[in-house]
């Protein structure tokens, strides 16, 4: 296993995470697979072996800490991760001691829906705010001014954001154009 990750000592889990507008997948992953051994005369020594892990329906693969594969499955999961989560967002997280921690960290590292992001930055923004206040009324001219830049920078996310938007929008609404116009080609 990798030595810079820490596995837990009881159960472990690692999740799916999800992508906006899509179902959570019941994954079944093979983490490990052996071929039936023989002796030099042909005579079979031991069968085949195959580990397997499912999800649960909300994307978790879980190993509970008595299992006789747990290595494997552990090795096998962690395997996927470094050869899957090389994109801007990863497939899949872990290991995590415990389910809620593991629901965190995918909803904070999974990508977010247009909607999401507008609020999320409208948070940022207005928490940036106050802070922002807070640092003017203390008299706190190194704070004012990094708060300050850093709202010039959410203020070019958002236009940025917004722009985005319209552009993704603008593009759907000639997509649907086009579906109608093929619709209607179809039918005659």
């Amino acid at each position: 296993m990798s030595d810079e990750i820490k596995i837990p000592e009881g159960t472990v889990h690692f999740i799916d995470v999800r992508k906006p507008g899509r179902p959570v997948a019941n994954n079944t992953l093979v983490v490990d697979q052996q071929l039936a051994r023989h002796d030099g005369e042909g005579k079979r020594i031991s069968g085949e072996k195959t580990v397997m892990i499912g999800s649960d329906g909300e994307g978790i693969y879980t190993i509970l800490k008595g299992d006789a594969n747990r290595d494997a499955k552990i090795k096998g999961l962690l395997s996927k991760m470094e050869r899957e989560n090389k994109g801007e967002y990863p497939s899949i997280l872990g290991p995590f001691a415990d389910r809620i921690e593991a629901f965190k960290e995918m909803h904070d590292k999974r990508e977010k829906t247009p909607e999401e992001s507008v609020t999320l930055l409208k948070t940022e923004t207005v928490q940036l705010r106050e802070a922002l206040e807070l640092a003017q009324a203390d008299g706190d001219s190194e704070a004012v001014e990094k708060l300050t830049a850093d709202l010039k920078a959410q203020g070019e996310a958002n236009t940025q954001l917004v722009e985005d938007l319209k552009t993704e929008k603008e593009a759907n609404v000639e997509l649907r154009k086009e579906i109608e116009k093929a619709q209607k080609n179809a039918a005659k």
